[in-house]
């Protein structure tokens, strides 16, 4: 079978401002034709969440996500939500299939794309968490930031580099270097 066409849809840059809100909205890209749009929310603060939930949810994939994007706010990155869309022939119909990028990063010339991972016990999550990177069809660096505290970077035989969360947070270049 040939390989599905795949293609990368931003809509909507999202930059670092310093009238930060508590809430910041990151536009999940769409089509243009659609008028309404899901958001992925981003807590300033983690703490400020929790209490907003009366403490109830203690996520740490949605948490870990959070310190991600703040981080890449503060480093002052513009961050965007992406959406994988691809394209396939199932008997004989046309299907659209769309699969999400977590973080898409850009300043000035450079692009990252970040998938965010708490946990990669296997080999069929590991090819499950990089699905969307490996059908994205520019040779930007493409990363998986991992809750295993303290992975060293490393990259597999697909381009994609692997971090934990520790070495991603201490080094303020860590998505620049490889």
């Amino acid at each position: 079978a040939a390989r599905p066409r795949a293609k990368v849809i931003l809509l909507h840059s999202h930059a670092h401002s310093p009238n930060a809100t508590i809430v910041q909205r990151a536009a999940r890209a769409l089509p243009l034709k659609q008028t309404s749009r899901p958001f992925s929310r981003n807590t300033i603060g983690t703490g400020i969440r929790n209490s907003r939930l009366n403490f109830r949810q203690d996520e740490n994939t949605h948490l870990m996500g959070n310190v991600i994007y703040n981080e890449l706010v503060r480093r002052d990155y513009a961050v965007d939500v992406g959406v994988v869309e691809m394209f396939a022939t199932v008997e004989g119909k046309r299907c659209r299939k769309r699969y999400e990028v977590d973080f898409v990063v850009n300043k000035s010339d450079k692009r990252f794309y970040i998938q965010s991972a708490w946990n990669i016990p296997d080999n069929e999550k590991r090819e499950q968490e990089t699905f969307s990177l490996r059908h994205i069809g520019d040779n930007f660096r493409k990363i998986v930031v991992t809750g295993n505290p303290y992975e060293n970077p490393w990259t597999d035989k697909n381009g994609i580099t692997f971090m934990g969360i520790v070495p991603f947070l201490l080094d303020p270049k860590s998505i620049e270097i490889f």
